[in-house]
C-alpha cells in the first residue's frame, strides 16, 4: 500500500493581493513557475505511483532525450498507463487549471450496513486531472481517485463502512482556481 503524503503548500513572501491575481498558467514570476512544476511532479507521482516514477528517473538518459515526449514514454512504460491526456493538458498545451465542484451527494444503506455513496464531480476548468475524492464518515475518511476531464462531469460511486457525512473533491494536491465549492453534504436515503 502506498503511503499518502500531505499535499504541497506554498507561502509566497510577496504581497497577498499580488499572489491572488497571478496564476500558474502564463506566469513570469519564478515562484509560480516553480510551484507549477512541483505540482506537475506531485500529480505524476500520484497517478503513476512512487515506484514507476523512481524507475523512470533512474532510467533517464540525457543522450536519448531528443524529443519532448521522452519522459512521458518512460513514465508510460514503467507505469503501464496512458499519460497523453495529462501531458497535453499540463505540459505540452498548458490549458490552465481545473475547477472542481462536488454536488448531488447521496447515500443508500444496504442490509449489511454498508453505504453506497454517489455524487457528481464537475470540472469547469480547462485542464483535466486525476483528483482525490474523499468521503468523510463517522469513523474516518475513505479516499479514492477519479480522473475528471476538462469541461465535463463524472459520477462517482464509493462504498463506505459507516454513515457518510460529506464528500470532498481535491485535498489540495491538484492546483485549481477556487476550492470553495469542493465539498457536498451526503443525503442518506432509505433501504
Amino acid at each position: 500500500m502506498q503511503q499518502r503524503l500531505t499535499p504541497l503548500t506554498l507561502v509566497d513572501s510577496g504581497a497577498l493581493e499580488t499572489a491572488k491575481s497571478d496564476s500558474l498558467v502564463n506566469t513570469t514570476r519564478e515562484v509560480f513557475f516553480r510551484t507549477k512544476a512541483m505540482y506537475v511532479w506531485w500529480m505524476l507521482r500520484e497517478i503513476v505511483g512512487q515506484r514507476a516514477l523512481l524507475d523512470s528517473l533512474q532510467q533517464y538518459d540525457p543522450d536519448a532525450d531528443k524529443e519532448p515526449s521522452y519522459i512521458q514514454r518512460l513514465l508510460e512504460k514503467n507505469s503501464h498507463k496512458d499519460l497523453e491526456w495529462f501531458f497535453d493538458d499540463w505540459i505540452y498545451q498548458d490549458h490552465g487549471l481545473p475547477e472542481f465542484t462536488a454536488g448531488n451527494g447521496y447515500a443508500r444503506p444496504s442490509l449489511q450496513g454498508i453505504f453506497l455513496v454517489s455524487a457528481t464531480i464537475e470540472n469547469n476548468g480547462a485542464a483535466g486531472a486525476e483528483v482525490p475524492v474523499i468521503v468523510h464518515t463517522d469513523s474516518g475518511d475513505v479516499p479514492t481517485r477519479q480522473r475528471v476531464p476538462a469541461h465535463s462531469k463524472v459520477a462517482v460511486r464509493i462504498e463506505v463502512g459507516s454513515r457518510p457525512i460529506d464528500l470532498t473533491v481535491n485535498d489540495g494536491s491538484v492546483p485549481e482556481a477556487d476550492r470553495s465549492d469542493n465539498t457536498t453534504p451526503i443525503k442518506i436515503g432509505h433501504q
